[in-house]
């Protein structure tokens, strides 16, 4: 009776995180890429409330963040930004060694799927989100408050970088520490491994975690602010390194070179499409990739759940702008998601597979003796055994192992697919068309008479365009 007591709690612990995020997010992801960006602010604002205690507070957070600012709502989606960043540095440093080491030290930490840990965020996740923050104070007409975020890019990408390396290490001491080791140069070479985490083996055309597109809005931001004293010139002389074939980073970073000011310049930047994302799979772990110096090979040849990355949908192959005298450009891309998170994703894919394998076999040496029990119910001759009970408990004791073995699947889907850039001299310009590539949507926006014009359009399928226009100290909208 008491392994049968064991085995419901099992099963109400593994069911308490039995709802994948991307369930949980899906009312307002669905408004968001339907192109009802007020809609999907309005629930995702909703879901992160009632999210607020939870431990996937910052991914909601972020999430609401970006829809809100999609829909306008400048300073709301700030606070949601700057909730998000207040969780990460509650103990961002120390909380990932503290839950890996409570993996390895308390079996009970493992019943629950990853999911139910903290999010912690990733290197992408801190760097956009002070680039976004940068952006919302930018679009409240807050440009020296927009420049002091612009400056917590870099810090935060170092912080995360190296927050990146401490979870990594936490988790393999963790493993070592129980002398638990994974041979991944062997799981590599497994072909079927490889065959169901091809992407993984791609080379992505990166080698590093950083963001061109966080760099730009810096240099933006210092090349536009009137007498800020910060000079641009080397956000974008590293843009033109790391993005040659850019022709638009490449004329500004002459124009900054040669002491020529930003008056009269248009800037164009096109968020295009919908981020990526993670979905659950099953993948087969072959016998001996992980054992124990002591009990030897681990896990028979057996599935567990991983997530998979895939990739996001861009809306658009790039935006065009066109206007009087035949003016016809399009934008050019200056950050792609995809490669960006894919890159941090099989970097930080030995790590998931530590804690994933880890817990694993610890949940296999708990379900031990209740599968045993079970079994030795359901096969007994003797009158006092029952053998309904042995067969309905290792039906729970499957169930329940199905249940924990959830992949976690958080991740930050509505960033864009990637981002583009346009520039150009408004000269006697009093209006410009943007369409998308497939023609499917266009729209005039009129140019005002400022210093500076900033255009930010969103477009979130094919025949979605929302577009907003700034000026220098002030805001007009569309």
């Amino acid at each position: 009776m008491r392994a049968f007591l064991f085995l419901i709690f099992l099963t109400l612990v593994s069911c308490s995180g039995i709802t994948s995020y991307n369930d949980q997010i899906f009312p307002a992801y669905e408004a968001y890429i339907e192109g009802d960006l007020n809609v999907a602010a309005d629930i995702a604002g909703a879901i992160a409330d009632e999210n607020y205690q939870s431990n996937s507070r910052v991914i909601f957070q972020l999430e609401s963040g970006t829809m809100l600012r999609d829909a306008g709502l400048y300073l709301d989606a700030f606070q949601a930004f700057e909730l998000a960043e207040a969780t990460l540095k509650a103990g961002y440093d120390e909380r990932s060694a503290l839950h890996y080491s409570a993996i390895a030290e308390n079996a009970a930490s493992v019943l629950v799927n990853q999911k139910n840990l903290a999010y912690l965020g990733t290197v992408s996740d801190r760097v956009l989100l002070n680039t976004y923050k940068a952006l919302c104070m930018f679009e409240l007409g807050e440009l020296d408050n927009a420049l002091v975020e612009a400056r917590r890019i870099d810090q935060a990408q170092q912080r995360a970088e190296q927050f990146f390396k401490n979870e990594y290490d936490a988790v393999k001491e963790a493993g070592n520490a129980q002398g638990y080791v994974l041979d991944m140069e062997a799981l590599y070479r497994d072909e079927q491994f490889i065959s169901a985490n091809k992407d993984l083996f791609f080379s992505q055309g990166i080698s590093d975690f950083r963001n061109p597109f966080a760099t730009y809005v810096i240099g933006l931001l210092r090349r536009i602010a009137p007498e800020n004293g910060e000079s641009p010139a080397f956000d974008f002389n590293w843009l033109a390194e790391r993005i040659p074939n850019n022709r638009f980073i490449i004329k500004e970073q002459k124009k900054i070179d040669s002491g020529i000011p930003p008056t009269g310049s248009v800037y164009v930047i096109f968020e295009n499409g919908v981020g990526p994302f993670l979905r659950q799979q099953l993948i087969r772990i072959p016998r001996g990739i992980y054992r124990n110096t002591i009990q030897g090979p681990l896990l028979q040849e057996d599935y567990i759940a991983l997530p998979k990355l895939i990739s996001g949908k861009p809306a658009a192959n790039f935006l065009k702008v066109s206007g009087a005298n035949k003016m016809q450009l399009s934008t050019s891309l200056i950050a792609d998601m995809n490669k960006i998170v894919r890159y941090e994703f099989s970097q930080r894919y030995p790590k998931i597979l530590r804690k994933e394998l880890f817990s694993a076999s610890i949940k296999g040496l708990i379900f031990s003796p209740v599968e045993t029990y079970a079994e030795e119910q359901l096969n007994s001759d003797r009158e006092e055994d029952n053998p309904l009970l042995g067969a309905l408990m290792l039906f729970g004791t499957n169930f329940t192992k199905k249940m924990i073995a959830q992949a976690d699947d958080r991740a930050w889907k509505s960033i864009a697919s990637n981002y583009q850039i346009a520039h150009f001299d408004r000269d006697d310009l009093e209006s410009i068309t943007l369409s998308l590539s497939n023609d499917q949507v266009a729209k005039e926006v009129p140019l005002p008479d400022a210093e500076v014009v900033v255009i930010f359009a969103r477009s979130v399928h094919s025949s979605h365009l929302n577009v907003r226009t700034y000026l220098v100290g002030e805001i007009t909208m569309e």
